[in-house]
């Protein structure tokens, strides 16, 4: 009897400990199930969370590209918009250096030219300085030349006047001389007939 009531009690109690087990196992079924839904859910969430980041990444590399691309074709764009600057002050440069070159080629053109002309003028000067000094030189002589030749025909005239004022003294003497001549024969011949007639 009192096997029969250990025997029932064991059996309650492996009841009681089957029936434990078996909440105890539906209990952890249940947590498990809970849990692999959790588990479930927050991977489903995590890979959610994981696309949204890989999204958000993706995105986010994209903008960076983007942005970067758009930073490098705006430096490019920069850079083409600096070099172009540059090569046109380059260019500007070179024309104001060969434009003050040309000015001054020019200003020294013009100072060779008004040089030339300077001495174009002072060549003239003394051109006409000798030519009036060979003028006066040449004046002088013709006017010496014309005074010789006067003192020469003055003199000829002088000397013809001379001649003929020589050979008219001579005439004129030649013939007082006759006329004493023959007032000395008339006188003579005047004494011989005095002296005739005293006689």
């Amino acid at each position: 009897m009192r096997q029969a009531a250990a025997e029932a009690s064991i059996r309650e109690a492996q009841e009681r400990d089957a029936k434990l087990a078996a909440a105890v196992a539906a209990a952890a079924a249940a947590r498990l199930r809970e849990t692999s839904a959790k588990e479930a859910s927050a991977r489903v969430r995590a890979q959610k969370v994981h696309r949204d980041a890989a999204t958000a990444l993706r995105r986010r590399a994209d903008a960076e590209f983007v942005e970067k691309l758009r930073a490098k074709t705006e430096a490019t764009k920069q850079a083409g918009i600096q070099k172009r600057r540059e090569e046109t002050e380059r260019v500007a440069r070179r024309l104001r250096r060969q434009e003050e070159e040309l000015q001054r080629e020019r200003a020294r053109e013009r100072e060779e030219a008004r040089r030339r002309a300077r001495e174009f003028i002072i060549a003239e000067r003394e051109r006409m300085e000798r030519f009036k000094e060979e003028q006066a030189k040449r004046f002088k002589e013709e006017l010496e030349e014309a005074r010789s030749a006067s003192r020469e025909r003055l003199a000829g005239l002088e000397k013809t006047h001379a001649e003929r004022l020589k050979m008219a003294t001579e005439d004129e003497l030649a013939r007082l001389m006759r006329r004493r001549d023959a007032i000395d024969a008339r006188r003579a011949a005047d004494a011989a007939a005095n002296a005739a007639r005293a006689a």
